[in-house]
C-alpha cells in the first residue's frame, strides 16, 4: 500500500514537469518564428533601401544643383539690391530640397549606413535651411529695431509737442 501511494504522488509530479517542458517548447518555437519574421522584415527593408539609394543619389544631385541655383539667385538679387524680397524664391527651392532630403532619410532604415551622397545632401540641406533661417531672422530683427526707433522718435516728438502746448502756471 505504501509503495502504491508513492507512485500515485510521483505521477502528478511527472505530469507537471511534462507540461512545463511542453510550454518551454512552445515558447522556443514562437521565439524562432518571431526571429524569422524579423529577419524577413530586415531583408525586405534592405532591398527597399538598395532600390531607394540609387534614386536617393539622383535626388541628391538634383538637390545639390537646386542649392547652387538658389545661392546664385540670392547673390544676384543681393547685388541688385533686392535683399528684402530675394529670400522667398531661394527659400522655396531650399524647402523643396529639404523635403526631398527628409523623404530620402525617412525611406532609409536608420540602422543602415547612408549613401555618402545622401549624407552630404542632408547636411547641405540642413545647413542651407539654417542659413536661410538665420538670414531671415536677422533681417526681421533689423526691421524690429527700426520700428522701435521710429516709435521712440514719435514718442519724443509727441512729448515735445505736448510740452510746448502746456501753458506755464
Amino acid at each position: 500500500m505504501h509503495k502504491f501511494s508513492q507512485q500515485q504522488q510521483q505521477k502528478p509530479e511527472q505530469q507537471r514537469q511534462h507540461q512545463q517542458w511542453q510550454q518551454q517548447l512552445q515558447q522556443q518555437q514562437q521565439q524562432q518564428q518571431q526571429q524569422q519574421q524579423q529577419q524577413q522584415q530586415q531583408q525586405q527593408l534592405t532591398c527597399a533601401i538598395g532600390s531607394s539609394s540609387s534614386s536617393n543619389s539622383k535626388t541628391a544631385r538634383r538637390n545639390q544643383a537646386a542649392a547652387k541655383q538658389a545661392a546664385a539667385a540670392r547673390k544676384a538679387a543681393a547685388a541688385a539690391g533686392g535683399a528684402a524680397a530675394e529670400p522667398t524664391a531661394a527659400a522655396a527651392v531650399e524647402q523643396k530640397a529639404a523635403t526631398a532630403a527628409t523623404a530620402a532619410a525617412a525611406a532609409a532604415d536608420p540602422h543602415e549606413v547612408y549613401n555618402d551622397e545622401v549624407v552630404q545632401v542632408l547636411g547641405q540641406a540642413s545647413s542651407a535651411c539654417t542659413a536661410n533661417l538665420s538670414s531671415s531672422s536677422s533681417s526681421s530683427s533689423k526691421r524690429l529695431m527700426q520700428q522701435q526707433q521710429q516709435q521712440q522718435q514719435q514718442q519724443k516728438q509727441q512729448q515735445q509737442h505736448n510740452a510746448s502746448h502746456i501753458s506755464p502756471l
